[in-house]
């Protein structure tokens, strides 16, 4: 709409007005620790919420509208790589150790959907993953390894080691191609169907 949320390692995340440049509101975890700041978090909005992990280690739901906390959980160790399904009904993320779950939007409290182990390791690299258009999630890990992850279900479809260093972005294409660019130079075009 006409809000622009900008995560700043001053220990806030803001809701500017895009028109005037105002802040609408401002949210803070209440950490002291400037290292646990929503400094480089890519939101996920959907049904009037906000959700972001950062971190801290906390996935957070935020009202859109006056920037109150609606929840707030670490009861799966979050941090940073989050992103929101296609149909706005989910939002992925990461956790810090080969589990990746799936968190409903439209529910009033923390209802998570599924928990899938994809042992990707230890983990703390904070791209993003991508819902593409069938349905997959596609991920990677700090050690260059892609995944994708039937985002209804859960189920790990396939994995392979796409380099030596963790994504800087992944993002789809026009014609349904996922491309990922990797910290070492790589530059990757996958047909996430081919691999199936």
């Amino acid at each position: 709409g006409d809000k622009i949320l900008v995560g700043c390692w001053d220990r806030h995340l803001y809701c500017v007005n895009k028109n005037t440049g105002a802040t609408e509101w401002k949210w803070t975890n209440g950490s002291s620790q400037k290292l646990y700041s929503p400094g480089n978090v890519v939101p996920a909005v959907s049904h009037g919420k906000v959700f972001i992990v950062a971190p801290d280690r906390y996935m957070t739901a935020i009202n859109l509208a006056d920037g109150k906390q609606l929840w707030r959980t670490n009861l799966h160790k979050v941090r940073e790589s989050l992103c929101l399904s296609k149909d706005g009904e989910r939002v992925y993320a990461k956790t810090m150790q080969d589990i990746f779950i799936c968190v409903s939007t439209t529910a009033k409290d923390y209802h998570l959907l599924w928990e899938t182990d994809a042992k990707y390791g230890y983990e703390h690299s904070p791209v993003p993953p991508v819902e593409a258009d069938n349905g997959l999630v596609i991920l990677s890990n700090r050690a260059g390894q892609v995944f994708a992850i039937e985002g209804k279900t859960g189920i790990v479809k396939w994995s392979f080691d796409a380099g030596n260093s963790a994504a800087n972005k992944i993002v789809e294409g026009p014609d349904g191609r996922v491309w990922i660019t990797l910290i070492e130079g790589r530059i990757l075009s996958i047909d996430t169907m081919e691999l199936l």
